[in-house]
């Protein structure tokens, strides 16, 4: 039995001596069984790409052109010059510039159209074959609206460009390496960047 007390006497001071030395760390003091550093944080970066497409709009307005003097039919060359624009815009996941290319084929010929038509009717003035005069001011109004309205679709519309988060790869003081992949409709793209 003295024993068995001598026991629990000497236990019950260790315990003591543990919980006084646990509560004598200084205020801030991390206990001994703390957790590693996880090391810098995570950095991540915006990336922004733009995909220019215009060149494949002027492909399908120069197929359209072509195709329509091949088969001398007016009527594919107009069809193809109205809706290839606005198919690849479309293609390219852009409803909104298929929308605006599609109003601005239809539109800038017809101003140009109206604009030639006005210059034609002020240089008719008098003459004898009035059911034609001004026929060539309408048709070079017209086509200088479908030229316009071509160069401003593959120049200004034809884009698209897409903003993407990534997690740097690795940095170590002022390198940083990212990794790049790339999917399109066109095939896949695998490519290493960094900076230093």
């Amino acid at each position: 039995m003295k024993q068995l007390a001598v026991s629990l006497v000497l236990a019950a001071a260790a315990l003591a001596a543990g919980s006084r030395a646990a509560h004598a760390q200084a205020p801030g003091q991390m206990p001994a069984y703390a957790a590693p550093d996880p090391g810098p944080p995570v950095r991540f970066e915006t990336v922004t790409t733009t995909e220019r497409y215009g060149y494949q709009i002027a492909l399908a307005d120069g197929a359209a052109l072509a195709a329509g003097l091949i088969t001398q039919n007016g009527s594919v060359m107009i069809g193809g010059y109205l809706l290839g624009g606005p198919i690849i815009h479309l293609a390219h996941d852009q409803v909104g510039r298929g929308f605006l290319s599609l109003g601005l084929r239809v539109g800038l010929p017809y101003l140009g159209a109206i604009a030639g038509a006005a210059v034609g009717e002020s240089n008719c003035q008098g003459s004898e074959d009035e059911l034609f005069c001004g026929l060539g001011e309408i048709l070079i109004g017209g086509l200088l609206g479908a030229a316009t309205a071509s160069v401003i679709d593959w120049t200004l519309l034809a884009h698209k460009t897409t903003t993407t988060t990534r997690q740097a790869l690795f940095e170590v003081g002022s390198v940083r390496a990212n990794p790049n992949l790339g999917v399109t409709r066109g095939g896949v793209s695998l490519g290493l960047s960094g900076s230093f």
